[in-house]
């Protein structure tokens, strides 16, 4: 069963990313349940990795931006050890 093989928190925290259970501080990246009931966007999961000082207003405003609420999401981190360099991705901004 591959959905037991991958754990996102785990992840997460092993690149270096805040989360509930692992402050970071200096990470200036951190697990966001904006999309917890796929309000946001519904082809996402539920948890994201977002910048920390995005705003809920802030996040709302670029996924509207974004076709289908694609907001940009992290895909990778190097952690501390590499100043938090991370990889996005996210879908063609809207029309108009």
């Amino acid at each position: 069963d591959g959905w037991t093989h991958y754990e996102p928190m785990r992840e997460y925290e092993r690149m270096g990313v805040e989360t509930e259970t692992t402050p970071r501080p200096s990470s200036p990246w951190c697990v966001s349940k904006t999309n917890s009931h796929y309000g946001l966007c519904p082809s996402y999961p539920t948890v994201l990795v977002l910048p920390r000082r995005l705003s809920e207003h802030e996040i709302q405003a670029v996924a509207g931006f974004r076709k289908k609420g694609r907001l940009p999401a992290m895909s990778w981190c190097g952690g501390p050890a590499l100043g938090y360099a991370s990889i996005w991705r996210c879908s063609q901004t809207t029309e108009g």
